[in-house]
């Protein structure tokens, strides 16, 4: 087995994950030409606050997301 702080079948369950009331609240308050929540910060890489309308200009995911995929190249800055 790899060593991970993950297991396995997480993975194969977050697909199907569903945002909360407490997601689509902040994703309410995060949205419009003025919102009161000007910036949501998340360290969560299970995709649940993008999927409830937290417009991506207005969402830092910083472990990033499970659902999206980085050329490790590419994100260490070697272009080869």
């Amino acid at each position: 087995p790899v060593d991970s702080p993950w297991d396995e079948t997480m993975f194969r369950r977050m697909p199907a994950a569903r945002p909360t009331f407490a997601h689509r609240a902040i994703a309410q308050l995060s949205g419009g030409e003025d919102p009161l929540v000007k910036h949501v910060i998340t360290q969560n890489e299970d995709g649940l606050h993008r999927r409830s309308g937290v417009p991506e200009v207005r969402l830092s995911e910083l472990h990033g997301s499970a659902f999206v995929e980085v050329c490790g190249n590419y994100a260490s800055g070697d272009s080869d």
